[in-house]
């Protein structure tokens, strides 16, 4: 298995007759052979100092997550590890056996000791279900212990390709409403590595199925099935635009007309749907979290109990505001023109991209004879045109202003007021339209206003 180099180097700073262990999901994606950026470690003794000396080493950042069960955390961003979190933890129980008998699948209860790197620690055997496919608790009281661990297993499930073993759907179902006790912010933050994963409509489909849903904060429609069909037709069209899927023989007509009118984006769209906020989640989740929240009339209540960003409330909000403008221009059924466009955007921000996505996941979502291709072929350019100003094209969306305030009121003895911002509004929206192209033309239009 292949390490960062920052885990060997961690040996250094133990003793041989105290050893460091790496724990958990690190191990089981090495195993997988897949990236990862989440590495938990435990200590046989007080973590702190250990933590601190690897964050000063590594120019982290290092805080306390749990005085009382001395848990800590290092967080790194650097070219040499980007985006790194580090947990250290002391040891549970005596040796690192009992340790791992509290962890809550055997595909988690594996682990190896830095000062031995080449063997794996698995009493569990799960590295067995790994290989075979299968989600396995560790302990029948798994549930009990953190009822959170429901959630996971429908994550774990989805992500990893994995059958339920039978006895963890019994034990799933009997401990489900044990998520109560839980707190919003752990449920939220467990939707959110669902939204970021493969197949949220599978794992929806789960929650929904294990009766989780009514435990989480979001209100899901009585009609459930379309929204399933959406969200599935949603992830699909994000991972043709992102760049996960590529073209192939056996490509559907959508697909292809979809690479053929937008994959001169697709970078753009990897950069705006992938890239992590300061938050640590990506807008692509965001995006699943809207169209569900889109469902209702009014979503800020929802909004405010996932305890979501300033900046993530609005992507939000700025998509609910998207969808009827939007919506407008579909049923006028013609592309709307630069002013148009100009004020779409100065109404929705980005969120008006956001809305141009969901609305093809909408008609892609229909089947059958409710498929109608000149309607997808049109919503299509729309969404090249919208796309295309807000990447490609900041003189429409931020034109740069042939005058400016202390020109109007040094000119026209104008006193300081929002009627300058209103005229200066007015005059940028000449400029999109082509009307005004110039310095003297402008002066010649706001001398025009001011007559009126």
């Amino acid at each position: 298995m292949q390490f960062p180099d920052f885990i060997k180097r961690l040996a250094s700073l133990t003793e041989p007759s105290k050893p460091l262990y790496l724990v958990g999901g690190a191990v089981r994606d090495a195993l997988l052979g897949k990236p990862c950026s989440d590495f938990d470690f435990v200590c046989a003794q007080d973590p702190r100092p250990m933590a601190r000396a690897f964050a000063n080493r590594n120019h982290g950042n290092y805080f306390i997550l749990d005085e009382g069960r001395l848990i800590c955390r290092v967080l790194i961003d650097s070219a040499e590890v980007p985006d790194l979190i580090v947990d250290f933890a002391i040891m549970r129980g005596e040796n690192i056996l009992e340790d791992l008998a509290h962890r809550d699948f055997t595909i988690n209860a594996m682990a190896i000791d830095l000062n031995q790197p080449e063997h794996i620690i698995d009493p569990f055997k799960g590295g067995r279900d790994l290989l075979e496919k299968r989600l396995r608790v560790v302990s029948r009281d798994s549930f009990i212990e953190d009822p959170l661990r429901v959630i996971r297993a429908v994550r774990y499930t989805v992500d990893l390709g994995l059958t339920l073993a039978p006895e963890i759907i019994d034990l799933v179902r009997a401990a489900v409403n044990g998520l109560q006790r839980v707190s919003l912010e752990r449920k939220r933050d467990e939707l959110f590595k669902i939204f970021s994963g493969h197949k949220v409509h599978t794992a929806l489909q789960l929650c929904m199925l294990f009766g989780i849903i009514p435990y989480l904060p979001l209100s899901i429609p009585l009609n459930f099935p379309p929204l399933v069909t959406r969200i599935r037709s949603l992830e699909d069209i994000l991972d043709w635009l992102c760049g996960v899927k590529t073209h192939a023989r056996q490509t559907a007509f959508y697909q292809s007309s979809l690479l053929v009118e937008l994959g001169r984006f697709r970078e753009d769209l990897r950069r705006f749907y992938l890239a992590k906020n300061p938050s640590k989640r990506d807008r692509r989740s965001l995006l699943f979290l809207s169209v569900i929240l889109g469902e209702q009339a009014e979503p800020g209540d929802h909004v405010r109990a996932l305890a979501l960003s300033v900046e993530e409330m609005k992507q939000v909000r700025d998509f609910k505001a998207a969808i009827p403008l939007l919506q407008g221009f579909i049923d006028r059924g013609s592309i709307p023109e630069p002013l148009e466009i100009y004020r779409y955007f100065k109404a929705t921000a980005a969120g008006g991209v956001d809305a141009a996505v969901a609305a093809l996941a909408e008609q892609v979502s229909r089947v059958g004879c409710e498929f109608v291709q000149e309607q997808w072929l049109y919503q299509l350019k729309l969404a090249a045109r919208l796309m295309e100003a807000w990447f490609k094209s900041p003189q429409v969306l931020n034109p740069d202003p042939l005058l400016n305030g202390d020109d109007l009121m040094r000119r026209f003895s104008l006193s300081p007021g929002p009627f300058i911002g209103e005229l200066l509004e007015l005059l940028k929206e000449q400029q999109i339209k082509g009307s005004v192209t110039s310095a003297s033309e402008a002066w010649r239009w706001i001398e025009g206003e001011l007559k009126k």
